[in-house]
């Protein structure tokens, strides 16, 4: 579902990712999204998205009969399990959940190049997204060239904080043992097809 204004400037396009039980399951999110797109003019326009993801019956990664769950239904994987949510210790299971809102404000300088701006917020409330309980902050600048009409190059500057949390270069996920900052130079070659 859609919307568009008669003037043709403003957007807003609403949808759901994942409608069923909401039980904890790999990836099962349920996941409301709500995006607006406006444009200034010729050459600026903004879209800012926002959503909330949640499971039910997670198991608490603080509680050992949680921290069995996960093994027991993933033991096959080495690598890339889901992660189990941070609650109280004393319950098994808990309710997760994370909510995020992102911005672009883009300038297009002609047909094909374009400045992007975009800032990030993300509260992984019990940490079952990331595997830290904490909120994340991100900043980017990223510039797109397209090559004809098939190769777009896409050069950015990034910058990630976990407030709460030293949750980037750690791998063990033990609290403490990695940083709070980030900050990333990286290029993508997009090839459309």
């Amino acid at each position: 579902m859609q919307w568009t204004s008669d003037s043709g400037k403003d957007s807003l396009y609403p949808c759901m990712n994942g409608v069923n039980d909401g039980d904890w399951g790999w990836d099962n999110v349920q996941q409301p999204v709500l995006t607006w797109y406006h444009k200034f003019d010729s050459h600026w326009h903004t879209d800012t998205e926002a959503w909330y993801m949640w499971q039910s019956h997670t198991p608490n990664v603080q509680n050992p009969q949680g921290v069995a769950m996960i093994a027991e239904r993933y033991s096959y994987l080495r690598v890339g399990a889901p992660f189990g949510a941070i609650c109280n210790p004393a319950v098994v299971t808990c309710y997760s959940y994370a909510w995020a809102l992102v911005n672009y404000i883009n300038y297009q300088f002609g047909p094909r190049d374009i400045a992007v701006w975009r800032t990030d917020y993300l509260d992984d409330a019990r940490g079952q997204r990331t595997g830290f309980k904490t909120r994340y902050y991100e900043f980017d600048l990223s510039y797109t060239h397209w090559l004809g009409d098939v190769v777009e190059l896409r050069p950015e500057l990034r910058f990630d904080h976990a407030r709460d949390a030293a949750a980037y270069d750690n791998p063990s996920l033990e609290p403490g043992m990695g940083k709070h900052s980030q900050a990333m130079i990286a290029m993508d070659a997009i090839l459309h097809f």
